[in-house]
């Protein structure tokens, strides 16, 4: 079923987080939105758990290859930086406030260039972390409940 932002229009939809699923540094990015988002705000996909017909319009598979991206119930669409302080902000707490400060364009263009750093680097920064590199992403991750499971 493609992932149609006019039917995550809904403010009890949560919001879509695609990233890479071979990226260390992204799963575990992933692993720890998903333990802290105990009400269930965020949905995250790995790129290459879906077909890229499942896409929204607006996102190609190249563009999940390069950046992690938010869908949020609105139908907006975010990247990079202000896509990871989006995501953030959904979450409760301390990491919500957070997000909330920094989830705006003036402080995600001034943190893009250090996202963009650590995204061309992810590699070899996944490796050096000790992170698995090139692994299938984890299964447990939730994907949105209105998706047909073929």
């Amino acid at each position: 079923m493609k992932i149609d932002p006019a039917s995550a229009s809904s403010s009890t939809s949560p919001s879509i987080v695609f990233y890479d699923g071979n990226c260390g540094i992204c799963q575990s990015f992933a692993s720890w939105l998903m333990g802290l988002d105990q009400t269930r705000r965020l949905s995250l996909v790995a790129y290459q758990q879906i077909a890229p017909s499942e896409l929204p319009a607006a996102l190609t598979p190249q563009m999940t290859q390069q950046a992690m991206h938010l869908l949020d119930s609105q139908g907006n669409l975010y990247r990079g930086a202000r896509a990871v302080f989006e995501a953030m902000r959904s979450l409760p707490g301390f990491w919500g406030c957070l997000g909330a400060v920094f989830s705006n364009r003036l402080t995600s263009t001034i943190a893009e260039p250090f996202y963009r750093l650590v995204a061309n680097h992810r590699t070899t920064i996944s490796r050096l972390l000790g992170l698995h590199v090139c692994e299938p992403a984890p299964t447990t991750l939730r994907r949105p409940d209105s998706w047909d499971h073929e």
